[in-house]
């Protein structure tokens, strides 16, 4: 059911004084906004934003999907891809995620104020909560201090919490058809197509000179793939080397790395990453905050981003590097 249909239900519902659920329209018998049922669909719903939102970081940074421009990779500065749109450049996913997030928390702070609290927006208990519904090692300490939880993740957790109150609440309907609505363009930019393994645009060079950029797609074991669109023929390994040297200097918080690492053929056990970042061994380049990267802490949302080519060199050397004492004197890199 669409949020302008809902919105037609609602009225209808006023002018002759039914009592109908918001969400899927069946006779209420609490007279709230919504029935147990939709209530529980909402909540799962909820409950669901913190892994899509992190499958969907990990989509715009994930080795497999970075566009290879003819200048050479994108720049650590901004790890994550950009698409062209008519109105300028634009995240993958963030007009959603945009949408997503003015709906959710607006609603929070209404319902926040209706039972008289406030948001308790980067709490310890809430941020664990968000991770627990992620797939990012939430029971291991260090990746808790070094993966932020966004405002949109605690809303949503938060208002799951308060279901009671959120059946009751008259936006209720159109939350639960814009968060499955929501949730189903979020996945479709997470690539999951089971048509084989995506190996990044094409790089050949066309006539004109331009790259032809069509989406190289192998059948897993494959080691040779033919390019669609101009019919040229790639070597798997050679596509897979060219793509990991661009790669290197690419910047990714601790949790993004875990499965990187295991994409590309390099795993490293989480209690390793994390102890090499708690030692030292690796070194943080900077902060991730909102789509870009920056050299500072600027919020408390802000997550601790480290070089793939860093990583990548210490695991072959045996983590033989210790770490040095002084290494980052008078800068924190741990969050509070």
């Amino acid at each position: 059911m669409s949020v302008a249909e809902i919105r037609a239900r609602i009225h209808a519902e006023r002018a002759i004084g039914g009592a109908l659920c918001s969400g899927c329209g069946d006779p209420l018998i609490d007279r709230l906004s919504l029935c147990v049922k939709c209530g529980d669909a909402i909540v799962a719903r909820l409950l669901e934003l913190p892994g899509v939102v992190a499958d969907l970081a990990v989509a715009r940074a994930r080795l497999d999907r970075l566009h290879i421009a003819s200048g050479g990779g994108k720049s650590a500065e901004s790890p994550m891809p950009v698409r062209a749109t008519s109105r300028g450049r634009e995240m993958v996913g963030e007009k959603t995620l945009v949408r997503l997030e003015n709906t959710v928390t607006d609603l929070a702070h209404d319902i926040a104020k209706a039972v008289r609290t406030d948001l308790p927006f980067d709490d310890p208990t809430l941020v664990r909560l968000v991770h627990g519904h992620r797939d990012t090692g939430a029971n291991d300490p260090a990746a808790l201090s070094l993966t932020g939880a966004t405002r949109l993740e605690q809303a949503a957790v938060w208002l799951a919490c308060h279901q009671d109150a959120l059946r009751d609440h008259a936006q209720a309907g159109i939350l639960l058809a814009e968060l499955s609505n929501g949730l189903t363009r979020l996945r479709s930019s997470i690539d999951r197509r089971a048509d084989g393994r995506y190996m990044g645009p094409c790089p050949a060079v066309l006539d004109d000179g331009s790259e032809c950029g069509h989406e190289l797609r192998v059948d897993r074991g494959s080691r040779s793939l033919v390019c669609r669109r101009c019919q040229t023929h790639h070597d798997v390994a050679s596509i897979e080397a060219r793509v990991r040297e661009r790669a290197e200097d690419q910047l990714w918080p601790l949790a993004d790395l875990l499965r990187i690492l295991t994409q590309i053929g390099s795993p490293v056990s989480r209690s390793t990453l994390y102890r090499w970042a708690r030692e030292g061994v690796i070194e943080p380049r900077g902060w991730r905050h909102g789509t870009g990267i920056s050299e500072e802490r600027i919020a408390a949302g802000d997550v601790q981003v480290y070089r793939l080519g860093d990583v990548i060199s210490t695991a072959a050397r045996g983590s033989t590097k210790t770490a040095d004492p002084m290494r980052g004197a008078g800068r924190t890199y741990v969050l509070s």
